[in-house]
């Protein structure tokens, strides 16, 4: 009867725990790729990364345990590049990408020894850090960089016209903190006030150019 490898059983629960916690926040950071993925991307790295190094054992010096571990670095990116999708003028997706190649690392560390199991159980810690707090701080710093301003727009009361104007101000990273809607007498017009926050770069004269190509504006200012 074959004896159970345990060692080798309690690592590939170790990759999928560290896969799981990895996926847990980007699933409730609403990523596309979340916890299911980054744990079966964790769990295969790690056992063919177990099945390398135990075909290397058996068959040295014939057999080269790296080439397994080498092609799962190379091809873990088109499962990475799935994940990023173009919106507009904007990229989405690259930190979840990043963090599904990083996550496939940490299997093949865990595969690989007991000593690089433990290596990447710190790993781990300092991505759940990077993909959580730094996210936190990266939004206080980027709202921060904001210039506050307030924007009244006269629009037609057209059913999509408020769409299409948070779509033109959220395409130029424009921040909406606050809207407000009054309709006019006849409901022929509404009358918007928002509180934004401007990105750097964007000034009060390209913002209102660009929300002059609107068909329904009929007037836009900016305090």
């Amino acid at each position: 009867m074959t004896e159970v490898p345990w060692d080798m059983v309690g690592r590939l629960a170790l990759a999928g725990a560290l896969g799981a916690a990895i996926g847990l926040e980007r699933e409730c950071h609403g990523h596309p790729a979340g916890l299911r993925t980054h744990i079966l991307v964790c769990l295969g790295a790690g056992l063919a990364t177990l099945v390398s190094v135990e075909v290397g054992a058996q068959y040295a010096p014939h057999a080269d345990p790296g080439r397994i571990a080498s092609q799962i670095v190379a091809g873990i990116g088109f499962l990475g590049a799935g994940a990023i999708v173009r919106e507009g003028a904007s990229i989405r997706g690259l930190t979840t990408a990043a963090s599904i190649w990083a996550t496939a690392m940490l299997g093949l560390a865990v595969g690989a020894s007991q000593r690089t199991a433990v290596l990447a159980t710190v790993v781990a810690a300092l991505m759940l850090v990077v993909l959580w707090w730094l996210h936190v701080l990266e939004g206080g710093l980027a709202r921060r960089g904001k210039r506050t301003r307030d924007l009244n727009v006269r629009l037609d009361a057209a059913p999509g016209s408020i769409q299409d104007l948070v779509a033109c101000l959220a395409e130029r990273r424009v921040d909406l903190r606050a809207l407000q809607v009054e309709r006019t007498e006849g409901a022929a017009e509404q009358l918007l006030h928002l509180r934004i926050g401007l990105p750097p770069g964007l000034g009060a004269e390209p913002l209102l150019a660009a929300l002059a190509d609107l068909r329904s504006l009929r007037s836009a200012s900016l305090e």
